[in-house]
């Protein structure tokens, strides 16, 4: 609803008083273009506003955790754990039973880890490799590694890939330490030579130089 236009078809001066009772009735003023020195007073204040935040963070008071999905697990995702440590099923998995180990506590990095955190890391990912083990006390019909496959036959890894994206260069994306175990299985690639190696196809197979 437009307001009435009096005074020969002109707009009356918006007073503060007529801006409060625009604001209640729902009209919104006309926009208008900013000035070039008001986007560069905006760019200016992002700007302090972004350095504002890296010292926040590098003072370590950005609480970066309320943001973390692996700060923010539903307990139910929780498959083991330890004093440091716990383990999930990667929500995106490449092959069945591809887990990963996280450190409880928020680190990016491995090398951000303390000792026992690294130890405790590892001892899980030993925990959740073992395909012998007993299925989790959640009540699991089959153990975090040993999965059916689509004509319910029991899949039992025949070899693992290890492995730590460190750093957004590496391609981490979530900067919460973790650790992918991914379960392989004979055929699951025509030529599973080369691994990890195959980040960089060009240079993969190196067994073709020779």
């Amino acid at each position: 609803m437009e307001p009435d236009l009096k005074h020969g078809g002109k707009k009356p001066s918006v007073t503060p008083s007529t801006a409060l009772l625009n604001q209640k009735l729902g009209i919104s003023p006309a926009p208008r273009m900013l000035t070039p020195s008001e986007i560069e007073l905006l760019r200016q204040s992002k700007r302090e506003m972004a350095e504002v935040y890296r010292a926040k963070k590098q003072a370590g008071l950005v609480n970066l955790q309320s943001t973390c999905p692996f700060c923010t697990l539903n307990p139910t995702r929780i498959l083991a754990s330890n004093s440091h440590a716990l383990a999930i099923m990667d929500g995106f998995p490449i092959s069945p039973g591809h887990a990963l180990i996280i450190p409880k506590r928020h680190v990016a990095s491995l090398f951000e880890a303390t000792r026992e955190e690294r130890e405790a890391l590892f001892d899980l990912l030993a925990e959740v490799r073992n395909p012998s083990r007993p299925p989790f006390a959640k009540g699991g019909e089959k153990s975090i590694l040993t999965t059916l496959s689509e004509n319910g036959e029991l899949m039992i890894p025949d070899g693992y890939n290890i492995g730590i994206n460190d750093g957004a260069a590496a391609g981490q994306t979530v900067m919460h330490l973790h650790i992918h175990l991914i379960p392989r299985y004979t055929g699951d690639q025509p030529d599973p030579r080369g691994g990890v190696r195959w980040i960089f196809p060009d240079k993969a197979a190196y067994w073709n130089n020779g």
